[in-house]
């Protein structure tokens, strides 16, 4: 899966209300499920970051950092690398 091919799916995908600042979005990639986060600034011209998490997978810190830089005024995706609920031990 390209990085690219994960950003156009990004555009088309539906989201769930996860907290006041961000959603919860779930997409698909080859059939699997992942499990990513969405968090946009008030400003519609605002710069797009994509947050990619550490060896842990997507965490409430990543989601943390997301909503905080929202906050500053970027949109901010941190995509899921391993799928939804698949997280390393």
């Amino acid at each position: 899966m390209t990085f690219f091919r994960y950003l156009i799916l990004l555009i088309f995908l539906p989201t769930t209300a996860l907290s006041a600042d961000g959603n919860a979005v779930t997409y698909e990639v080859d059939g699997q499920p992942y499990e990513g986060y969405y968090a946009a600034s008030s400003d519609s011209q605002s710069p797009f970051v994509l947050l990619i998490h550490d060896w842990d997978g997507l965490t409430a810190y990543e989601v943390k950092r997301a909503d905080m830089l929202a906050e500053m005024g970027y949109t901010v995706f941190a995509i899921d690398l391993f799928g939804a609920g698949v997280r390393p031990t």
